[in-house]
């Protein structure tokens, strides 16, 4: 039995915007890049010719769709075959990507030409990486990791004293560090000059955690910057690594252009997005297929961190070709330490970018161009925003990965209260519930690398580290089996059919409407009957029967509800639509196929109406799926209609117990909603969980549903 893990993380940030609108987009993953590509928003600016640098053939073809609707399969497909014709081209052996990259070409130049090069740039976008690429074996000095390893040793450090001072206690070192190197100054700089490479890398020598240099941090740099003009002179090539920190010092820039080793425009080198086309021979590299690269393009948009990962493992020589998951997985991992690190330094563009992600599509777009022109190149800086021929681009990826953090950070709140909080080892968890929290749990760490487990309000539940990776590969899933079910293709759906619109039960009274559920009831059956004994699905509608015909009590609640919000009673119960129902389990794509089939043909076999809904191609914030279908049937006796209602579920979402996921999900949410509509409750409950407003408890719920529908469709064979 496999344990389940809780990794917790302490979110960053402070706000409360969860509402991450864009993925709400009713359009499928590929519609929603297409439409990024047509806005100009997919591709980044190319370092040498400041135009967008999608292939030509593909500029062309984008310009001709402007304005035109691609919603069908047909049309996707034939997208995903022009994408793959108009890159095919553009595919390039390692050797080729690695002398490619504007960066890299760049670093070549300014050392054969100056003997000296200065690469900045945000944290993660490869600056080690490329330089790495560009200088064969470069002889590196790392201050940091060099005075940290001599500091450790000679105060003994325990473990957590090291991790202390490595990740926050660094910055008050600042002192014993400037000595340290005026110490050892000499026979560090011997060391390099008698290292076989005759390339010198100077890396990590300007971090602070203020916006600027000054004092003992100011002197460090500047001793490094003597080092590297001695360095020069003794015929050593050079290269310094700066960071922001360095880069707003004006007198530390001043003090690198007396030294000589600012030599021109084309000494410093930045690193920034990626253009399209070097993408895309990256993730040619990675092996990807061609839908995985249009994907990829449309959710990364160039930004650098998504691709640090890649870049070490080809710097290092070691194998490139990975799956789309781990790719998406690396890339929020990188990006999640760079924004870390940017909520310490600048955690007002930190807020701002925070604020900008929780907005829709179009609304993002407004708001990063209406910024200011000083603070747009704040926001530029930090590499998380790109410009795209003059327009200020927050890629999908740093979107999520905000918010993202948003949630992690309410989980770090939860941490900290054990009320609602406690870990399950595995070996205590034996019952169905059981069985789907394991399944929940190595979910969540296959897409999102791992989870969190809570028990809010009596109700135990999984939150993926990741939860948008989680929403990807739920999206992904769900896409494959609605194509293989191709439900639209032979039936009418709610969809591409309004004649369900106008279906109304016979009945005036709850009464009359019963009594016709009744009266059709044997007719119904014998439908139910014939396309389990034809398909291999069984059904479920409760233990003898029992939920078969909705209660005169429900049915009164659910019309008084209705006639509540604007419909007189009568009315109301002319459009209850589930007054008979019924639930059929599939084992597998085939039997699901089939027993809807079956079902359609036995309903038309009565000259009964059927419209279908299918689940596998909306995107519930729930993470719910299924197949839906609303029936207009006809009593055998007194000819009255009557609207009833099927679903069609997989074995693996659905076993027609209150265990299932299907019901597991569902009480997880109603529990708590149940709670947050009284307002009594409602602050019990925020107040236990430390949250801040009930909408931060219905996110992690939310979550929780959404990994575990996501675990149970994971578990179908599509074939």
């Amino acid at each position: 039995m496999i344990p389940l893990r809780k990794t917790l993380f302490s979110g960053v940030g402070q706000h409360t915007a969860l509402s991450h609108t864009c993925k709400a987009i009713t359009k499928s993953t590929l519609e929603v890049h297409r439409i990024m590509l047509r806005t100009s928003i997919l591709y980044s600016r190319s370092y040498s010719t400041g135009r967008l640098s999608l292939p030509a053939a593909a500029r062309r073809h984008t310009i001709q769709e402007i304005g035109k609707e691609r919603s069908s399969c047909d049309s996707k497909v034939q997208w995903a075959a022009h994408f793959h014709q108009s890159t095919k081209s553009s595919h390039q052996p390692t050797q080729s990507v690695k002398e490619r990259l504007p960066v890299v070409i760049a670093i070549k130049k300014a050392l054969k030409i100056h003997g000296v090069c200065i690469v900045h740039g945000a944290p993660g976008t490869g600056k080690s990486e490329q330089i790495r690429l560009a200088v064969k074996d470069p002889t590196t000095f790392d201050l940091k990791k060099r005075f940290l390893t001599s500091y450790f040793e000679l105060h003994e450090s325990t473990g957590q004293e090291q991790k202390h001072l490595w990740r926050e206690g660094y910055y008050e070192l600042k002192g014993h560090e400037l000595k340290w190197l005026q110490e050892n100054y000499e026979s560090i700089k011997k060391g390099l000059l008698e290292s076989s490479s005759d390339t010198i890398l100077l890396d990590e020598f300007d971090l602070v955690n203020t916006a600027s240099l000054e004092g003992e941090a100011l002197e460090i740099a500047e001793l490094i910057a003597n080092l590297a003009q001695e360095l020069q002179k003794e015929g050593k090539k050079v290269v310094l690594v700066l960071h922001e920190q360095g880069l707003g010092s004006p007198s530390f820039l001043e003090s690198l252009n007396e030294k000589g080793i600012i030599k021109g425009p084309g000494a410093m080198v930045q690193t920034d997005f990626i253009s399209a086309e070097d993408q895309e021979a990256i993730l040619e590299l990675m092996k990807l297929s061609t839908e995985e690269k249009l994907k990829a393009l449309g959710y990364v948009q160039g930004a650098p961190g998504a691709y640090v990962k890649f870049l070490q493992r080809l710097e290092q020589g070691e194998p490139v070709e990975q799956k789309y998951k781990d790719f998406l997985i690396e890339a929020h991992s990188t990006i999640i330490d760079n924004l870390a690190v940017m909520e310490k330094i600048y955690p007002e563009i930190y807020t701002t970018l925070l604020a900008i992600s929780s907005s829709s599509l179009q609304q993002r777009i407004r708001e990063l161009n209406e910024i200011p022109a000083g603070k747009k190149q704040e926001l530029l800086k930090t590499r998380m925003v790109g410009n795209v021929d003059g327009k200020l681009v927050l890629p999908f990826l740093v979107c999520d990965v905000l918010q993202d953090q948003t949630i992690r950070k309410n989980v770090g709140v939860l941490q900290f209260n054990r009320e609602v909080l406690k870990l399950l080892e595995g070996e205590q968890l034996t019952d169905k519930v059981a069985q789907n929290l394991r399944m929940a749990a190595h979910h969540a760490d296959k897409y999102a690398g791992s989870h969190s487990l809570i028990l809010l309000e009596g109700v135990q539940g999984v939150i993926p580290d990741k939860a948008s990776l989680i929403r990807e590969a739920w999206k992904e899933r769900k896409e494959k089996i609605a194509h293989k079910i191709n439900l639209e293709k032979d039936y009418q759906t709610e969809r591409n059919s309004l004649a369900h619109l106008s279906w109304t039960n016979d009945a005036s009274t709850i009464t009359e409407l019963h009594d016709s559920a009744l009266e059709v009831k044997s007719e119904f059956l014998a439908m139910v009957a014939a396309t389990c004994q034809e398909s291999g699905v069984y059904s479920f509608h409760g233990d003898e029967s029992q939920f078969l015909i909705k209660t005169q009590v429900s049915m009164d609640r659910k019309a008084s509800i209705w006639a509540g919000n604007g419909a007189d009673f009568s009315g109301a119960v002319k459009k209850l639509n589930d007054t008979i129902r019924t639930t059929f389990i599939a084992n597998n794509i085939d039997e699901m196929r089939q027993a809807i089939h079956i079902f359609a043909k036995e309903s038309q076999k009565r000259g009964y109406e059927i419209v279908f809904s299918n689940k596998f191609k909306e995107d519930y914030s729930s993470g719910y799926v299924g197949i839906h279908a609303k029936v207009y049937l006809k009593t055998p006796y007194t000819g009255k209609r009557i609207m009833g209602e099927v679903q069609f579920h997989f074995l693996q979402v659905h076993d027609g117990t209150n265990e299932s996921i299907k019901e597991m999900s569902h009480r997880f949410l109603d529990q708590v909603m149940r709670k947050l509509e009284d307002s009594a409750s409602r602050e019990k409950i925020l107040e236990s969980t430390g949250l801040s407003n009930p909408r931060s408890v219905i996110k992690l719920c939310e979550q929780v549903q959404l990994n575990l529908f996501g675990a149970g469709i994971d578990q179908i064979k599509i074939g």
